[in-house]
Protein backbone atom coordinates (compact mmCIF):
# COMPACT_ATOMS: atom_id res chain seq x y z
CA UNK A 1 0.00 0.00 0.00
CA UNK A 2 1.57 3.13 -0.79
CA UNK A 3 0.79 6.61 1.44
CA UNK A 4 -0.23 10.25 0.37
CA UNK A 5 0.80 12.10 3.65
CA UNK A 6 -0.82 14.88 4.50
CA UNK A 7 1.45 17.12 7.22
CA UNK A 8 -0.08 18.90 10.24
CA UNK A 9 -2.10 21.75 9.71
CA UNK A 10 -0.10 25.11 9.64
CA UNK A 11 -1.92 28.50 10.85
CA UNK A 12 -1.72 32.03 10.29
CA UNK A 13 -3.02 34.71 12.47
CA UNK A 14 -4.89 37.66 11.73
CA UNK A 15 -8.99 38.74 12.30
CA UNK A 16 -9.59 35.26 11.60
CA UNK A 17 -6.72 32.59 11.01
CA UNK A 18 -6.49 30.83 8.42
CA UNK A 19 -5.25 27.05 8.41
CA UNK A 20 -3.08 25.65 5.36
CA UNK A 21 -4.44 21.95 3.95
CA UNK A 22 -1.21 20.31 2.80
CA UNK A 23 -1.04 17.42 1.05
CA UNK A 24 2.25 15.90 0.57
CA UNK A 25 2.42 12.69 -1.49
CA UNK A 26 5.01 9.72 -0.45
CA UNK A 27 4.78 7.93 -3.54
CA UNK A 28 7.40 4.98 -4.36
CA UNK A 29 5.65 4.54 -8.25
CA UNK A 30 7.87 6.15 -10.81
CA UNK A 31 6.26 9.21 -12.33
CA UNK A 32 2.54 9.30 -10.96
CA UNK A 33 1.05 12.69 -12.03
CA UNK A 34 -2.87 13.54 -11.58
CA UNK A 35 -4.70 16.64 -11.83
CA UNK A 36 -6.82 17.78 -8.95
CA UNK A 37 -10.08 19.29 -10.20
CA UNK A 38 -11.14 20.43 -7.45
CA UNK A 39 -11.81 20.04 -4.02
CA UNK A 40 -14.68 21.20 -2.33
CA UNK A 41 -16.17 21.04 1.47
CA UNK A 42 -19.83 20.92 2.54
CA UNK A 43 -20.70 21.83 6.28
CA UNK A 44 -23.00 20.39 8.31
CA UNK A 45 -24.30 18.61 11.18
CA UNK A 46 -23.38 21.36 13.32
CA UNK A 47 -24.24 20.58 17.11
CA UNK A 48 -24.35 23.61 19.91
CA UNK A 49 -23.73 23.74 23.89
CA UNK A 50 -27.78 24.17 24.52
CA UNK A 51 -29.04 22.27 21.11
CA UNK A 52 -28.79 24.21 17.68
CA UNK A 53 -26.29 26.91 17.83
CA UNK A 54 -27.65 30.53 17.95
CA UNK A 55 -28.92 31.89 14.42
CA UNK A 56 -26.92 28.59 12.37
CA UNK A 57 -26.23 29.07 8.64
CA UNK A 58 -24.92 26.67 6.04
CA UNK A 59 -23.83 28.94 3.42
CA UNK A 60 -22.67 25.78 0.64
CA UNK A 61 -23.02 26.32 -2.87
CA UNK A 62 -22.57 23.87 -5.76
CA UNK A 63 -20.29 26.92 -7.16
CA UNK A 64 -16.36 24.45 -6.59
CA UNK A 65 -14.91 28.39 -7.07
CA UNK A 66 -16.43 29.71 -4.33
CA UNK A 67 -15.79 29.68 -0.01
CA UNK A 68 -18.49 27.53 1.55
CA UNK A 69 -18.96 28.44 5.38
CA UNK A 70 -20.93 27.89 8.40
CA UNK A 71 -21.82 30.76 10.86
CA UNK A 72 -23.90 31.36 13.76
CA UNK A 73 -24.39 34.10 16.69
CA UNK A 74 -26.02 37.04 16.67
CA UNK A 75 -23.73 40.42 16.86
CA UNK A 76 -25.73 42.31 18.89
CA UNK A 77 -28.59 40.58 21.14
CA UNK A 78 -31.27 41.67 19.21
CA UNK A 79 -32.00 38.82 16.84
CA UNK A 80 -29.99 36.90 14.00
CA UNK A 81 -28.25 39.21 11.97
CA UNK A 82 -29.03 39.02 7.84
CA UNK A 83 -25.38 39.96 7.95
CA UNK A 84 -23.49 36.94 7.64
CA UNK A 85 -19.99 38.25 8.16
CA UNK A 86 -21.00 40.07 11.57
CA UNK A 87 -21.33 35.81 12.46
CA UNK A 88 -18.47 33.43 14.00
CA UNK A 89 -18.13 30.65 11.99
CA UNK A 90 -15.71 28.57 9.77
CA UNK A 91 -14.82 28.56 5.88
CA UNK A 92 -13.06 26.00 3.76
CA UNK A 93 -12.42 27.21 0.20
CA UNK A 94 -10.48 24.45 -1.76
CA UNK A 95 -8.34 24.48 -4.76
CA UNK A 96 -8.75 23.92 -8.63
CA UNK A 97 -6.98 22.33 -11.43
CA UNK A 98 -3.79 21.39 -9.49
CA UNK A 99 -1.34 18.96 -11.24
CA UNK A 100 0.02 16.59 -8.55
CA UNK A 101 3.29 15.20 -8.91
CA UNK A 102 5.26 12.61 -6.65
CA UNK A 103 7.03 13.80 -3.75
CA UNK A 104 5.56 17.08 -3.55
CA UNK A 105 3.84 19.51 -0.84
CA UNK A 106 0.91 21.34 -2.69
CA UNK A 107 -2.27 23.47 -0.87
CA UNK A 108 -5.74 21.63 -0.74
CA UNK A 109 -7.36 24.17 0.63
CA UNK A 110 -8.40 26.92 2.97
CA UNK A 111 -9.98 26.61 6.19
CA UNK A 112 -10.57 29.81 8.10
CA UNK A 113 -12.12 30.72 11.39
CA UNK A 114 -14.43 33.61 11.91
CA UNK A 115 -13.96 34.73 15.06
CA UNK A 116 -16.10 37.85 15.58
CA UNK A 117 -17.75 38.94 18.98
CA UNK A 118 -21.36 36.96 19.31
CA UNK A 119 -24.50 36.90 21.88
CA UNK A 120 -25.25 33.36 21.41
CA UNK A 121 -27.35 30.75 24.42
CA UNK A 122 -25.83 27.59 22.07
CA UNK A 123 -22.49 27.87 21.65
CA UNK A 124 -21.39 26.07 18.38
CA UNK A 125 -18.87 23.09 19.72
CA UNK A 126 -18.38 20.73 16.65
CA UNK A 127 -19.64 20.97 12.58
CA UNK A 128 -18.93 18.21 9.68
CA UNK A 129 -17.07 19.16 6.80
CA UNK A 130 -17.05 16.71 4.21
CA UNK A 131 -14.02 17.78 1.30
CA UNK A 132 -15.02 16.09 -2.13
CA UNK A 133 -11.72 15.62 -3.99
CA UNK A 134 -12.26 15.08 -7.88
CA UNK A 135 -9.45 13.99 -9.54
CA UNK A 136 -8.94 13.28 -13.50
CA UNK A 137 -5.65 11.44 -15.33
CA UNK A 138 -6.79 9.00 -13.95
CA UNK A 139 -10.24 9.78 -12.66
CA UNK A 140 -11.03 9.61 -9.24
CA UNK A 141 -13.77 10.60 -6.66
CA UNK A 142 -13.20 10.23 -3.03
CA UNK A 143 -14.46 12.28 0.20
CA UNK A 144 -13.19 13.59 3.14
CA UNK A 145 -14.48 13.33 6.36
CA UNK A 146 -13.86 15.57 9.11
CA UNK A 147 -15.82 16.94 12.50
CA UNK A 148 -14.24 20.19 13.81
CA UNK A 149 -14.45 21.34 17.45
CA UNK A 150 -14.62 24.73 18.35
CA UNK A 151 -14.13 25.65 21.95
CA UNK A 152 -15.68 29.38 21.73
CA UNK A 153 -14.24 31.81 24.66
CA UNK A 154 -16.03 34.72 25.36
CA UNK A 155 -14.27 37.81 24.80
CA UNK A 156 -13.18 38.89 28.40
CA UNK A 157 -9.56 39.15 30.16
CA UNK A 158 -8.21 37.18 30.87
CA UNK A 159 -8.63 35.04 27.60
CA UNK A 160 -8.70 31.75 28.02
CA UNK A 161 -5.90 31.06 25.34
CA UNK A 162 -3.66 34.63 25.16
CA UNK A 163 -5.35 37.38 22.55
CA UNK A 164 -4.94 40.71 21.65
CA UNK A 165 -7.74 42.12 20.36
CA UNK A 166 -10.09 39.60 20.26
CA UNK A 167 -9.50 36.50 22.59
CA UNK A 168 -8.90 33.57 20.45
CA UNK A 169 -10.47 30.72 20.37
CA UNK A 170 -9.59 26.96 20.00
CA UNK A 171 -10.42 25.04 16.80
CA UNK A 172 -9.36 20.86 16.83
CA UNK A 173 -9.30 18.61 14.38
CA UNK A 174 -7.12 15.71 15.43
CA UNK A 175 -9.98 13.90 16.81
CA UNK A 176 -11.56 13.33 13.31
CA UNK A 177 -8.98 12.60 11.01
CA UNK A 178 -8.70 9.06 9.41
CA UNK A 179 -7.01 7.52 7.17
CA UNK A 180 -8.46 7.27 3.50
CA UNK A 181 -8.38 4.67 1.01
CA UNK A 182 -7.99 5.75 -2.85
CA UNK A 183 -7.60 4.01 -5.83
CA UNK A 184 -7.19 1.82 -7.42
CA UNK A 185 -4.63 4.03 -9.44
CA UNK A 186 -2.89 1.48 -12.14
CA UNK A 187 -3.83 -1.51 -9.66
CA UNK A 188 -2.58 0.17 -6.91
CA UNK A 189 -4.52 1.65 -3.67
CA UNK A 190 -2.83 4.32 -1.66
CA UNK A 191 -3.78 6.17 1.48
CA UNK A 192 -4.14 9.43 2.40
CA UNK A 193 -3.13 10.65 5.82
CA UNK A 194 -3.04 13.64 7.90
Amino acid sequence: MQKFVFPKFAQKLGKGFLLAILLSLIIVSIGLALTLVSADGIWSNATGSNGSPTCLRYLNTLDITDENMVRYGDDDGWGCTSDYTRQSGFGYDGVENLEVITNTVFLLGEFTHYNRPIVANSHLLTVDLAISLDFSDPDINTTLDYTIQLDETPNQRPCAYAGSTVCPDKVDLSDSIADQIIGPIDGKYYKLQI
